[in-house]
C-alpha cells in the first residue's frame, strides 16, 4: 500500500474520510485505487489507471484486517418459565399378559369337641373352626344317644351362627368369638345323656 506523506495535513483528513465512505462499498479483501490531488481532492480510478500530472496515485484495502475477539458480554437475566403445555394423547393400551395358574379349591368339614349333655342342664355352647386363613360356608351341629333310650329329638338349639359376626359390647361367656368358626348354643329336653358336637363347613382357596 502506498502511503500518505505527499498530502498535507487537511488533505490528508479530507483523503482518509472520502476513503472510508467509499471503502464502505468494497468487498473484502479488494483493493480500491485512487488519484489525489495536491489539493487533497480524491478521485477513484481503476486498477492499472495512471494518474495525470499533479496528483498522486494512492491504494488501500478495502477492509483491513480482523481485529482481536471481544471479551464476552454478561450473562442475561433468566426468561420467564413458558405456558404448560397441553395435555399428550392417550397412549395405547398395553398387550394382556400371560393368563395366571388356576388355584386349587376344596371344601372340607369339621366336628368340634364332643359334650356329653345330661337331661334338663342348662344350655351348652359348642364350638369348631376351619384352618386359620380358610372361608366358613356353613355349620350346624351333630348328635348321639350316649346310652340306650335316648331321645335325640329332644334337642333345642337357641343359637346356631358362624364366628366373630359381631361383638358385643357386654358379652357373655363364649360370645364374642374370632372369624373362622361356627358356634352353637343347645339345651338337652329329652330323657337321656346325649352327646352333641358343632360342625363347620370350609372353604380352602390356595395354590
Amino acid at each position: 500500500m502506498r502511503q500518505f506523506s505527499r498530502i498535507a495535513g487537511p488533505a490528508l483528513a479530507a483523503t482518509v474520510l472520502a476513503a472510508a465512505a467509499i471503502s464502505a462499498t468494497g468487498s473484502p479483501a479488494e483493493q480500491i485505487h485512487a488519484c489525489v490531488t495536491n489539493g487533497g481532492v480524491v478521485k477513484i480510478v481503476a486498477a492499472g489507471t495512471t494518474c495525470p500530472n499533479g496528483q498522486t496515485a494512492m491504494s488501500w484495502n478495502a477492509e483491513g484486517p480482523a481485529g482481536p475477539q471481544g471479551a464476552p458480554g454478561p450473562t442475561g437475566p433468566q426468561g420467564t418459565s413458558g405456558e404448560q403445555g397441553a395435555v399428550g394423547p392417550t397412549g395405547p393400551i398395553g398387550p394382556t399378559g400371560p393368563q395366571g395358574s388356576t388355584g386349587v379349591v376344596s371344601a372340607y368339614g369339621r366336628l368340634g369337641d364332643q359334650t356329653f349333655v345330661q337331661p334338663n342342664d342348662p344350655p351348652v355352647q359348642m364350638t369348631a373352626f376351619c384352618n386359620p386363613g380358610d372361608v366358613v360356608t356353613g355349620g350346624g351341629f351333630w348328635n348321639w344317644n350316649a346310652g340306650p333310650g335316648g331321645d335325640r329329638n329332644g334337642v333345642v338349639v337357641s343359637e346356631s351362627s358362624a364366628t366373630g359376626l359381631w361383638q358385643y359390647p357386654d358379652p357373655d361367656p363364649g360370645d364374642n368369638l374370632p372369624l373362622g368358626g361356627w358356634k352353637v348354643r343347645a339345651q338337652n329336653k329329652g330323657n337321656a345323656i346325649l352327646i352333641l358336637s358343632a360342625n363347620v363347613q370350609c372353604l380352602h382357596l390356595g395354590s
